[in-house]
């Protein structure tokens, strides 16, 4: 089965229900992943662990937006579309900070 395939077949088998849980689950798993790796926040786990720790949740969260956009019918090309006005208004607010003198180091 193709990855599309497989998202829709999870939603039918799961649920629409369960598989927007599964995705609400899914995102603070990546956010502690993410805090974990950055803070190095581990006794018992090295850094090339927690690397692949953090992997492993932004496959989840990417196979649950994979599925949360086929359920709201969100097109690759409508989230495109957004992606690209963010970046020119994080664009905007770089020169902008630039511009100012403002940059962090």
């Amino acid at each position: 089965m193709t990855p599309d395939q497989i998202y829709r077949r999870a939603i039918e088998v799961f649920t629409p229900a369960r598989q927007v849980l599964k995705a609400l689950e899914e995102v603070p798993e990546y956010a502690a992943a993410i805090s974990r790796y950055f803070a190095n926040d581990s006794e018992n786990l090295s850094q090339a662990a927690l690397r692949y720790q953090l992997i492993g949740e932004m496959a989840d969260v990417e196979i649950t937006r994979q599925q949360v956009m086929l359920m709201a019918n969100i097109s690759p090309e409508e989230l495109n579309a957004e992606i690209a006005r963010k970046l020119a208004r994080l664009e905007r607010l770089i020169g902008e900070r630039t511009d100012s003198g403002t940059v962090s180091k």
